[in-house]
């Protein structure tokens, strides 16, 4: 009964500290997303600094257990963990939001070192101590500590699923920190706890001085690079799925924790005292899930559902195959310290190469698909085959059969493409015995149409940055430019034709005359808008709404955009409408709070991430300082198109709590209009004076069954299409 206890503390033990190792991971990016843009990149950046503060924890475990005995190990760590009480409760430290020439991911994770550094290192070196602890203090199983990784990985999958179903939906950031506060207490109580039993074991009755029960065999470099390797390719596949996903959804711990639970759920069933599902089922239907990625990805790009599905898909099946290999390798319990290090090693430079290197070298997300291919180089197998000349011989032959189907793609049947990379897909199954020939395979299969949008000539200009990819492309056909972020347009203008009748550029795509935007602004008196402020730039499309007389001030974080906006390269509506346009370059939510009380006649949110709206523009704190800004008499008008949220009853519910009227529009164009690139969109417009409009707007009541959004809550469930 008295080891079943001891036992029953340990596991207790390690599932809170992976509680609370990864509950405060969403918690503290979403403090951040304010002070960060609400970009994608935060959650990278953050899952950096994690990956780093848990390779420095893993570190400090790894060498005390090696230097020092039993009892002093015990005392150093409670001492740290009794240290690490003083800098709670977590929260954002005051004045360390990025200026417009910082660089926002070393802001961000300066700023996440202050704040979170102390606590979470000595949270995550908890795990391998304590495995360690219980492998020396004459318990059971102490052969193999193993098991505990698993029950570790257990509370971590745990915590992941329920901040996005449980914690954030009910708690605020306040209550979440305090929560997160206690638990760490009752960490230290139990660490002692099991610090106790440990120096009452069998080492500790011999004096507590025996660094290891059994001597450490020996590990080439060969295994330890190999382990590093192995823990590396998931890592990167982890944020780059990440990216995927929240680039077009929105920046949320809901879409940040799917793939990470899913990588954690890897770690849970591979180290688990019997695996399921087993290994070597696993390597049997990895080259299947492989090749119907590559098939998906190439023929129902559209399909947003089921490519969300097929992305997790592939993440989880890579991911247990390479942490298969990691359990089925792993060392005994003498060394058990290293393997964690070179593992957590592994996840730090995964992160490192994605959030950091890939952004800086890669003017695309390349990082996405070199990491399949790598992880198909580590399929486990013969690596080099018979014959390697044979492996490119076979690459460079696939890669021809896939720039022919990409670049007849436009005259070819779709079965016939179908066919043909089909032909492909089995081709790369046919070859996963031999890793190399795989990884060239899939490799070739994966870069044909990057080559071939590379060769097309269309992409003119491309700037990659903290915010993200943005692109622009010429429509030889159609003659325009379109600018795009992710899947998302972001704004057009035609070359040649399209000129309004005072011979300025026409405005396009969302902001068109006969869209809401320009239903709203005919209606409007131009002498009633003397200052007029827009979030967010895109091409400067708005900017055609301005009439003389008019002083015009836009609000964007991203000074790639400044730049392709304000060049008149391929987009002249600032050059030629807004010439004298004030642009403040930072996130606007900052850059609002030192104007000027009541400056504002009309402010225009139009900020988008991909398809995203960053959440903190949706929150209440944020609306308070647009109303802020506004004349009594203002207009707070609202771009919310997006394919995967429905936001109108969010900004209802924020309207109806500042007794403002609120209308909405959502607008179809026409077979001729879309002809014209005029896009579907949906307008809000908010104002204690609503204009006059006609039937096509709609008055919208709040919804009393979604709860308003604030900087410390917000719910995604509950608006998903």
């Amino acid at each position: 009964m008295a080891i079943r206890l001891r036992v029953g503390a340990f596991t207790l033990t390690l599932i809170l500290s992976a509680c609370l190792l990864f509950a405060v991971q969403p918690m503290f990016a979403k403090m951040a997303l304010p002070l960060f843009g609400g970009s994608p990149a935060v959650w990278n950046t953050s899952m950096l600094f994690f990956q780093a503060a848990l390779l420095l924890g893993y570190g400090y475990a790894h060498w005390i257990s090696s230097r020092l005995s039993i009892r002093q190990q015990v005392g150093v760590h409670a001492a740290l963990l009794l240290a690490a009480m003083f800098a709670l409760p977590v929260a954002m430290p005051a004045g360390w939001a990025p200026g417009p020439g910082d660089h926002p991911g070393l802001i961000l994770f300066g700023t996440m070192l202050l704040a979170l550094g102390a606590p979470f290192v000595v949270v995550s070196a908890t795990a391998p101590l304590l495995q360690s602890w219980f492998g020396k203090g004459a318990l059971t199983r102490t052969d193999d500590p193993y098991f505990l990784y698993a029950a570790s990985n257990f509370g971590s999958l745990a915590a992941l699923l329920a901040y996005p179903v449980a914690i954030e939906p009910l708690l605020d950031l306040r209550d979440q920190s305090a929560i997160w506060s206690w638990g760490f207490i009752l960490l230290v109580g139990l660490v002692a706890a099991c610090g106790l039993a440990t120096l009452t074991g069998a080492v500790a009755a011999n004096g507590g001085s025996k660094p290891h029960s059994h001597a450490a065999a020996p590990v080439g470099l060969g295994r330890r690079l190999h382990w590093i390797a192995l823990s590396f390719v998931p890592s990167s596949l982890l944020l780059s799925a990440t990216t995927y996903i929240t680039t077009d959804i929105a920046a949320v711990p809901l879409l940040w924790v799917l793939p990470l639970a899913l990588y954690l759920l890897s770690f849970v069933v591979t180290f688990g005292r019997t695996p399921l599902p087993r290994h070597d089922w696993v390597l049997r239907i990895t080259p299947y899930v492989v090749v119907l990625f590559l098939l998906v990805s190439r023929f129902a790009s559209s399909n947003a559902g089921l490519l969300l599905v097929v992305h997790l898909a592939l993440l989880f099946t890579l991911a247990l195959m390479c942490h298969g290999e990691l359990a089925r390798s792993r060392p005994s319990a003498a060394n058990l310290t290293e393997f964690y290090l070179l593992m957590s090693l592994g996840g730090v430079l995964g992160g490192l190469f994605n959030a950091m290197i890939a952004p800086v070298i890669f003017s695309d997300v390349y990082e996405y698909p070199l990491a399949i291919v790598l992880a198909c180089l580590l399929y486990p197998g013969t690596w080099w085959g018979r014959r390697p000349a044979a492996a490119i011989a076979i690459a460079i032959a696939v890669l021809g059969a896939a720039l022919a189907a990409e670049y007849f793609a436009a005259d070819m049947h779709r079965l016939v493409r179908i066919g043909v990379m089909g032909a492909l897909g089995i081709v790369a199954f046919g070859c996963y015995k031999h890793p190399l020939r795989f990884g060239l395979v899939v490799a070739a299969i994966l870069a044909a149409p990057l080559l071939m949008r590379a060769a097309d000539g269309s992409l003119v200009e491309q700037e990659r940055n903290f915010f993200g990819v943005y692109k622009v492309r010429k429509d030889d056909v159609q003659q325009r430019y379109i600018l795009s972020h992710g899947t998302t347009v972001h704004g057009a203008q035609n070359i040649s034709s399209g000129i309004s009748p005072g011979g300025l550029p026409e405005p396009i795509v969302y902001y068109s005359r006969p869209g809401p935007l320009g239903q709203l602004f005919a209606r409007l008196d131009p002498a009633s808008l003397h200052e007029v402020g827009v979030v967010g730039l895109g091409a400067g499309a708005i900017a055609c709404y301005r009439t003389p007389g008019q002083s015009w001030t836009f609000f964007e974080i991203n000074p790639s955009i400044v730049a392709m906006a304000q060049s008149g390269r391929h987009f002249t509506f600032m050059t030629e409408c807004a010439p004298d346009a004030q642009i403040v370059i930072g996130d606007a939510r900052l850059s609002l709070e030192s104007e000027q009380s009541g400056r504002f006649d009309m402010l225009v949110l139009d900020a988008f991430s991909s398809d995203s709206i960053p959440v903190h523009l949706l929150t209440r704190e944020a609306f308070q300082i647009y109303l802020d800004k506004l004349d009594a008499d203002g207009l707070l008008v609202i771009h919310v198109s997006n394919r995967h949220l429905d936001l109108v009853p969010v900004i209802a519910n924020l309207g109806g709590e500042m007794q403002m009227k609120v209308l909405e529009h959502t607008f179809t164009p026409s077979s001729e209009e879309a002809d014209r690139m005029i896009t579907a969109a949906t307008w809000m417009v908010l104002s204690r004076n609503a204009p006059a409009m006609d039937s096509r707007w709609r008055e919208i009541a709040p919804n009393p069954d979604i709860p308003t959004w604030t900087d410390s809550y917000s719910n995604i469930w509950s608006v998903l299409r």
